[in-house]
């Protein structure tokens, strides 16, 4: 189920909509303590175009550098206006709630932080 932090000002993705998570609670008895929290990754974003028009790392890459934050505004990484109400876990390996897929942690309780503002989650 998604939830949106609408209620914190401060809190926004970079085109300015709230940022949101996704929360799949406990399946069981035994997992209702334990968390595993997924931060989405996207990668860092700046305004300066010195930095994001660099070359990439090798004569074979286009990337390594970041993008623009105002291009990512534009997009998934730059925005939760899309996002859907409830995501599918199933198939998602160490997410999905299928003890046949995730022994460990399908009955845990299972967040997804979305990653919309434009950071990097290290």
């Amino acid at each position: 189920v998604r939830y949106s932090l609408e209620g914190h000002p401060r809190a926004r993705c970079l085109d300015g909509s709230p940022p949101t998570y996704y929360l799949a609670p406990a399946a069981g008895q035994s997992g209702r303590t334990k968390w595993l929290l997924y931060f989405q990754g996207g990668g860092w974003c700046t305004e300066s175009r010195g930095l994001a028009e660099k070359a990439g790392y090798s004569h074979i890459e286009t990337v390594g550098h970041p993008e623009l934050c105002s291009q990512r505004a534009k997009g998934y990484h730059g925005s939760s206006a899309s996002d859907r109400k409830t995501r599918d876990l199933r198939q998602r390996g160490y997410l999905s709630g299928n003890p046949l897929e995730n022994p460990l942690m399908h009955d845990w309780n299972r967040v997804i932080i979305r990653n919309c503002d434009g950071t990097a989650f290290l």
